[in-house]
């Protein structure tokens, strides 16, 4: 089942990205697990005629997936696409430099220092690797 979430890319109105549940998502002992693994997102040609244009295609992108049974399923992980992010707008920014860029890669940054921290947390907790809280 997909589901169409309330998400756009500014300046568009167009809600682009659906989360897909697989039913694999069960009760367990430490409570539901949200359906946030795998996404659909329409593919964007770029802004032309005064919007953004979106095309019927898509890409999905699978999050790495620890289930209730211990199995996986192989996905990325949060920080790799933030780490695609952050490069990809240093690498843009040299043809293209804007005083916004910078507040861009502090965001990013502190989002994958929020990360490390977490995970820091987890590793000191011992639950890192588990579906614990």
């Amino acid at each position: 089942m997909k589901k169409e979430l309330d998400l756009v890319v500014f300046p568009s109105t167009n809600k682009t990205i659906k989360v897909i549940d697989d039913s694999t998502h069960k009760e367990n002992e430490v409570g539901y697990l949200n359906p946030c693994h795998l996404y659909e997102i329409n593919e964007c040609v770029g802004f032309q005629n005064g919007e953004t244009q979106y095309v019927p295609s898509t890409q999905n992108i699978q999050f790495v997936q620890k289930n209730t049974d211990g199995t996986v399923i192989p996905g990325l992980q949060s920080e790799q696409l933030a780490l695609v992010m952050l490069h990809r707008l240093e690498t843009m920014n040299e043809k293209f430099p804007s005083i916004f860029n910078d507040l861009q890669k502090q965001g990013l940054k502190l989002y994958l220092l929020g990360c490390k921290m977490r995970i820091e947390d987890r590793f000191s907790q011992g639950v890192m690797g588990t579906l614990k809280k």
